[in-house]
């Protein structure tokens, strides 16, 4: 792995319009583990090149996947909490930004994930690499935040014509989103097919496209963590916790908790510094 940091933070600016990077990665053959992190700043990120089974993280209780192969493009605002279950190799550019510039980056959270990497794309990491060669003289700093943004713009009409060719299909994002906010209630999956206008068959296929889990399996993830967190509230009894994550049983629940943390609900509960998501 090879691993190099640039930083801006300090470096004298012409412009004041633009936000203005602080530190960027450029990382190759990458392999991080976020041990439960509590992000202070911003983060802007461009992955490629992933080797190797999809990772997957667990950020702000919800269990997230890379997928297979391709580009990435996140977002990541201060305050994030992150925690990796499966980390996978991969090539990135990684951008950090001041707390203050989260009112600038929050839009941008909505139109993240896959995209191609275009001929332009590649030419903008290219004068990205070279800029940042030659940091310390005046002007460069303005170019390298201006650079930031025509590659968010790159990604962002790449993600666009993706989503027109069906390559992305945004009714999947919106059901996953769903999920995210009904996860303690029953879902209807057959009345999810209707309101956005898929076959149970269309629906999974496409699903499977965007995700390494199933649907019921990322349901359960979610009910999962937030059982994790409300074992932490000892005024609530484990049938209390059960129901209140959606889970008809205590005895069902308890299973489930065993298999995803490796030791029972009441275990957990007593034993808090070894408590591990």
């Amino acid at each position: 792995m090879s691993r190099k940091i640039f930083t801006l933070e300090g470096v004298p600016r012409f412009y004041r319009m633009l936000p203005n990077v602080m530190t960027i990665e450029l990382a190759t053959d990458h392999l991080y583990r976020h041990n439960h992190n509590v992000l202070p700043t911003v983060f802007v990120c461009f992955t490629g090149g992933r080797r190797g089974p999809s990772s997957q993280f667990i950020i702000n209780e919800v269990l997230t996947s890379t997928g297979e192969g391709g580009a990435r493009f996140s977002v990541l605002l201060p305050g994030t909490q992150m925690h990796t279950i499966r980390p996978q190799r991969h090539d990135e550019i990684a951008v950090c930004y001041p707390a203050s510039a989260t009112e600038f980056w929050a839009p941008y959270k909505e139109n993240t994930g896959k995209f191609e990497e275009t001929a332009r794309y590649g030419q903008l990491q290219d004068t990205l690499r070279e800029t940042l060669r030659h940091i310390e003289e005046p002007g460069v700093a303005d170019h390298v935040d201006l650079l930031i943004l025509q590659m968010v713009a790159e990604v962002l009409a790449s993600r666009k014509k993706m989503q027109q060719n069906g390559t992305v299909d945004p009714r999947i994002e919106n059901i996953a989103s769903y999920l995210r906010g009904h996860f303690t209630e029953e879902v209807n999956f057959e009345w999810l097919f209707k309101q956005y206008g898929m076959s149970r068959r269309t629906f999974y296929r496409q699903w499977m496209k965007s995700n390494t889990v199933r649907p019921l399996e990322f349901l359960m993830e979610h009910r999962l963590q937030y059982a994790a967190k409300l074992l932490r509230d000892k005024a609530l009894s484990i049938q209390d916790v059960a129901f209140e994550c959606g889970f008809q049983s205590a005895p069902y629940f308890g299973q489930c908790f065993q298999r995803r943390f490796c030791v029972s609900p009441s275990a957990f509960r007593r034993k808090p510094e070894k408590r591990k998501a």
